[in-house]
């Protein structure tokens, strides 16, 4: 009997033995398993990372080469308003200009010159007692009541 105890304490002592050993292989293999998958997240992540900032990189880039395009856009359009104030201005002030001596001589005949107003104008009296100046096209404006010089 005392061989049999024996023997079932020494086959336990091996079961055991195996069942521990297994258990620590187990947890070497769980180990390793999970170093392992930490280092493919870690490799993963670098990789997304460095994509991430290319894309960034390349956003800003094209951010900037639209707002130089949109910038200049805004100088042209700036310089085209520019220029088409001035021709504006330009024919305002040949509009406002006064006619030749001669051509004043001409159109105003016997009607005699008052003064001159604040832009320089040469202001005649007509014969009903209105006052005009001779513009740049050689034909009378009539100033109304406010701007008339007074005699």
């Amino acid at each position: 009997m005392n061989k049999l105890l024996a023997v079932t304490l020494l086959f336990l002592g091996v079961v055991f033995t195996s069942q521990a050993q297994s258990a620590e292989e187990k947890l070497k293999k769980t180990k390793a398993d999970a170093k392992e998958t930490k280092a493919k997240a870690d490799v993963k992540a670098k990789e997304t990372k460095a994509k991430v900032d290319k894309d960034v990189k390349e956003a800003k880039a094209d951010a900037k080469k639209e707002a130089k395009e949109v910038k200049a856009d805004v100088k042209q359009g700036a310089k085209d308003v520019k220029d088409e104030t001035k021709k504006v201005a330009q024919k305002v002030t040949k509009d406002e200009a006064e006619a030749s001596t001669t051509v004043q001589k001409k159109v105003a005949g016997a009607d005699k010159m008052v003064g001159k107003d604040a832009k320089g104008r040469n202001i005649y009296a007509g014969a009903k007692g209105g006052q005009y100046y001779i513009n740049s096209s050689g034909n009378k404006t009539y100033l109304d009541k406010d701007s008339k010089i007074k005699m």
